[in-house]
């Protein structure tokens, strides 16, 4: 993985800038996953709630296909219950997410992808362990609303296999809704 990631940033270090495009982008989504165990516990989920923002970074091939790429700090709280007993949680993970993409129309692209995130606690992450790291399935599309905005659907489910415990605060499952605001690239806008 530490190889995919390296070559991933190479290859966006030593591209042309006239085909770049730099985006914010921000969602807010539902994340889920079936009842979890814990010491022979089930804990049902009574709603988790998600919120994204980072920057993306988008690479065209040719017309039409695209590589995206980005970094993203991740909020999620929800509450579990376990009997009688009502617990709330807060995490924040950090989330590089790695896509192709195709330019469907001028309207719409949609993007299948991969990324990778922290599946601990920042005080308790250390890269050499496993379960440190999660890594999720991603399909987004979005839906062109002007020159400057994007909206936005994102949904993600965790590949890896982890324990029950390291899913407790970043549930496996999430769709979101969001807004795409791309910053003009001004080299690009001189050649129109």
């Amino acid at each position: 993985m530490k190889k995919l990631i390296i070559t991933a940033l190479l290859f966006c270090a030593t591209i042309s800038y006239s085909q770049n495009e730099f985006q914010i982008e921000s969602n807010l989504g539902f994340l889920y996953q079936k009842d979890i165990s814990i010491n022979n516990e089930i804990l049902k989920s009574t709603g988790n709630f998600g919120a994204r923002i980072g920057a993306n970074y988008l690479k065209k091939f040719d017309s039409n296909m695209y590589f995206e790429t980005g970094l993203f700090l991740k909020y999620t709280t929800g509450t579990y219950k376990i009997e009688t007993v009502d617990f709330n949680f807060n995490s924040i993970r950090l989330q590089v997410p790695f896509y192709v993409g195709y330019q469907i129309n001028d309207l719409w692209r949609f993007n299948l992808g991969a990324s990778v995130e922290n599946n601990k606690d920042f005080e308790d992450l250390a890269f050499y362990l496993n379960e440190n790291l999660r890594y999720d399935f991603l399909v987004k599309v979005a839906y062109n609303y002007s020159d400057l905005l994007d909206f936005s659907l994102y949904a993600n489910t965790m590949v890896s296999k982890t324990k029950d415990i390291n899913t407790l605060t970043s549930p496996r499952n999430g769709v979101y809704i969001g807004v795409i605001f791309k910053i003009p690239n001004s080299k690009t806008n001189k050649e129109d």
